[in-house]
């Protein structure tokens, strides 16, 4: 239903008077309507939700047994058998605390705040315990930050020493390895010597080889395209007296249609 409320008598914007809209709404009825709903069974919501909304304050064990039922209505129902049980659901003087219809699952104010309380206790401690692991989180990544920067200066520390140690080993390295890069220069000389010379016998070796190679290809192509031109010529030839015999019978086949129309033609004459 739907009832229009005056906010104040003179109409005017941004100004409310709960004296005069209160008195609107009892003369209207409207207070009794809620007050008899509030009597009844004010809350109301469907299958699914009623489901989706409470199952998470049963058992597992019992969640487990519903989550498989097809039929919404007694899944529903069956929740709330375990759920009044489980957390002793007010029961009313009259009537039920809850009731499962066709499409509807229909509430008592009583029985439905214990659900909501329950839910919202629930959602606290979840809540609680999911702030309980970002506080672990956080804690954790501040030690292994402060883990970090220890280990740094430790690095920063043990790189000072080495540093030291490896300049001594400079020092006492530096004639070795003066001497090790003379001999490697010389021994590298030598093999650059002696690579080029085998480089040179290679490609002289590989010219030869490649020129053979070459000239070989050069008779296999040259046979290959007089093979080509004698099989072109082969083809022709056996292409020309081919149709020069097909002329030969067509003219001749010509020759017998007419001969033999002739005679007809003459037969007909005769015949006339």
């Amino acid at each position: 239903f739907i009832r229009c409320i005056k906010p104040n008598p003179q109409n005017e914007p941004d100004r409310y008077d709960r004296k005069g809209v209160t008195e609107q709404l009892r003369y209207g009825g409207v207070l009794q309507v809620v007050q008899v709903s509030r009597a009844g069974y004010p809350v109301r919501i469907n299958h699914q939700e009623c489901w989706d909304d409470y199952k998470v304050i049963a058992t597992p064990q019992a969640v487990a047994g519903l989550k498989h039922v097809d039929d919404k209505k007694l899944r529903a129902q069956k929740l709330l058998e375990h759920l009044s049980t489980e957390l002793s659901l007010p029961n009313p003087a009259h009537g039920l605390s809850w009731a499962v219809g066709k499409t509807m699952v229909f509430f008592k104010l009583a029985a439905f705040e214990r659900l909501k309380f329950s839910r919202l206790e629930l959602l606290i401690k979840s809540t609680t315990l999911v702030q309980a692991h970002w506080r672990r989180n956080l804690k954790m990544k501040a030690y292994k930050a402060a883990l970090k920067h220890v280990r740094r200066a430790e690095a920063v520390i043990r790189l000072k020493q080495a540093r030291l140690d490896l300049q001594r080993r400079r020092q006492q390295g530096a004639a070795t390895k003066i001497q090790a890069f003379a001999r490697r220069n010389s021994a590298l000389r030598k093999y650059k010597a002696i690579y080029t010379k085998v480089v040179k016998i290679q490609a002289w070796r590989r010219g030869i080889l490649g020129r053979k190679h070459a000239k070989e290809y050069k008779l296999y192509v040259s046979a290959r395209k007089i093979q080509r031109q004698w099989r072109r010529y082969q083809d022709q030839k056996i292409y020309t007296i081919l149709k020069k015999a097909i002329y030969v019978a067509q003219e001749r086949l010509r020759l017998s249609v007419a001969k033999k129309q002739m005679q007809k033609l003459k037969k007909e004459a005769k015949e006339v």
